[in-house]
């Protein structure tokens, strides 16, 4: 299959790309390396506007097939190979170049030739002695796509990121930490006891941490164990919460009772946030995420250290998305709706409960990127379509929507 000049190859087509590890050295050292590269193709293909025909991962090269602009694939390819191999030099703890040369794109010139150059990419396992059949390496499109669709990974998928949750032996905290999990990220669940969050963890083959969110060296240590099993923390989601019953009013119940609520709720999201902020502003990338509440400005409200230290923690993410909007380091605050819990659990059937699945669902697109733009604004995991708000975010932005402000 010959290979033209980029100077000659036509301003739109359909490619046949590859590219080599330096001196055939191996891209993918394991798994976790091809999913994070599928993760940054999938980008590629959405910022793109790429069609995907085929891909192949092997171990020392890949293959795609690609439909694009010249000037696409080009810019495409540059991001692609430029992140994967600054993102691979990290985690081998290796320098220099990764890849031989840019990369080689071969034009095909008819139907017959697209279905020769899929076929030739999806064989190659096959060829190498990985496998016998095509379909049966996990690393390519066989069996997985038609010729003419486009192959584009979850979108939302997180393989490669380090989550912190925190609250997350139960309840809507334990949702999120799976949901993470599932998505292909690696998660440390903290709680105030072990026995909270040893079930959770194993289940997900996360991290154990027992860790009170209001006291600052517990939350440092928590944050060192967090780097020193899994790596530097690029999602912490501040979900750990309490509240105390006032029936009788807040006069009744002793003023350290009262005041805990905001230990937790309020220093204990800032100490999260402060042990963990420092490292994302020198590595240049990191997100957080705090769970709010609708119960810090809806009508009706019966708790007012729950209801009060929610409104605080509202309003101190919303600056502290400002503060770090140039550091590049993008936190939401989101409510997870009327959601059964350890925490509601004496509240009737007929309240309007919010499905579970809908909090950790929005966690996961929160730590996806795809969001960045809507950083600082308040989020509802049942009353907010997140897609309308990401493709209205300038609107949103311009007219400073979902925020909590004072109308007159």
């Amino acid at each position: 299959m010959p290979r033209l000049p980029r100077s000659v190859l036509p301003a739109e087509g359909i490619y046949h790309v590859t590219a080599r590890g330096v001196a055939r050295m191996a891209i993918f050292h394991d798994d976790e390396d091809r999913r994070l590269y599928l993760v940054l193709l999938a980008r590629a293909v959405l910022t793109e506007d790429w069609d995907c025909h085929v891909f192949c991962l092997m171990p020392n090269h890949y293959h795609l097939v690609v439909e694009t602009s010249l000037a696409r694939l080009s810019s495409g390819l540059h991001k692609l190979n430029g992140v994967y191999a600054q993102e691979f030099n990290e985690r081998h703890r290796r320098t220099g170049h990764l890849f031989g040369s840019r990369f080689a794109a071969f034009v095909i010139r008819s139907e017959d030739h697209l279905r020769r150059a899929c076929e030739y990419v999806l064989q190659n396992p096959v060829r190498a002695g990985l496998c016998r059949e095509a379909r049966e390496w996990r690393w390519s499109g066989a069996g997985r796509t038609r010729l003419s669709s486009r192959v584009v990974p979850p979108q939302d998928d997180l393989t490669g990121q380090v989550a912190l949750v925190t609250g997350g032996g139960r309840g809507i905290g334990a949702g999120i930490a799976r949901e993470l999990a599932e998505a292909g990220a690696r998660v440390a669940v903290a709680a105030r006891t072990r026995e909270q969050v040893e079930e959770v963890a194993q289940e997900i083959g996360g991290v154990v941490l027992e860790a009170d969110v209001s006291d600052r060296e517990a939350v440092e240590r928590m944050v060192a164990e967090t780097e020193q099993q899994l790596g530097p923390v690029d999602l912490l989601v501040a979900n750990a919460g309490t509240g105390v019953r006032e029936d009788d009013g807040a006069w009744t119940i002793e003023p350290e009772a009262w005041w805990h609520a905001f230990e937790v709720n309020v220093l204990g999201v800032y100490l999260c946030c402060h042990a963990v902020i420092p490292g994302m502003i020198e590595r240049g990338r990191g997100r957080i995420v705090i769970t709010g509440s609708g119960a810090s400005y809806l009508p009706g409200s019966t708790n007012s250290a729950y209801s009060a230290s929610k409104a605080a923690v509202g309003r101190f993410g919303e600056i502290l998305a400002r503060q770090l909007g140039p550091h590049g380091v993008p936190l939401f605050v989101f409510s997870p709706g009327l959601v059964r819990t350890h925490m509601t659990r004496r509240f009737g059937d007929d309240m309007p409960w919010t499905p579970p699945e809908l909090a950790p669902q929005l966690v996961r697109v929160l730590a996806s990127g795809r969001a960045d733009a809507l950083a600082g604004r308040y989020i509802h995991a049942e009353h907010d379509d997140i897609e309308d708000l990401i493709r209205r975010a300038d609107e949103i932005e311009r007219d400073d929507l979902n925020a909590i402000r004072l109308r007159r």
